[in-house]
């Protein structure tokens, strides 16, 4: 599937048709009952005869086929749901994806491939600020010039964790 495809996914639409196929299950599913409890039950106590024993064994057969697409029919709309729930959790991620893309200024062609704006000043850093309890941790992100794609170098200012007595900090 290519990307235009998957933005146009519409999984509920998926979800309606397993609905379809349900009911259309359930219509074969009281069809086979009425054929081989009431129709074939009432020919059984009025009629006697090889035409009637001749009709009765053709009831049973359609009642079969009446079962056959009950069966077949649940299959599908089960599958159809699984499908349906299956591509939802996947466009609600292609979506954010492409929102997380769309707010980092990069562009998603077509294709489905990404494109990077061209590498900016390098005096120009992000500094992201966390608060844990009041104590201040800052991270600096800086976007490094004629990168493409664009590293970043991520320079920690202080931390809010606090060693425990006893421990020693790992440097890397």
């Amino acid at each position: 599937m290519d990307l235009a495809t998957l933005k146009a996914l519409k999984p509920n639409e998926y979800a309606e048709a397993a609905n379809g196929y349900r009911r259309t299950s359930d219509m074969a599913r009281a069809a086979h009952d009425r054929v081989g409890t009431q129709i074939a039950a009432a020919m059984r106590k009025s009629l006697k005869g090889e035409a009637a024993s001749a009709a009765i064994k053709q009831l049973a057969e359609l009642g079969k086929n009446f079962h056959y697409v009950q069966t077949e029919c649940g299959l599908v709309g089960s599958a159809l749901d699984a499908f349906s729930y299956e591509m939802e959790a996947a466009k609600k991620k292609l979506d954010a994806a492409l929102a997380d893309a769309k707010a980092g200024g990069l562009t998603v062609h077509a294709d489905g491939s990404v494109g990077y704006p061209p590498g900016g000043d390098k005096d120009k850093n992000v500094k992201l600020v966390a608060d844990n309890d009041e104590k201040k941790a800052s991270v600096n992100i800086v976007k490094m010039a004629k990168n493409d794609p664009p590293k970043l170098s991520l320079t920690v200012v202080s931390g809010c964790y606090r060693v425990p007595d006893g421990q020693k900090v790992k440097r890397f």
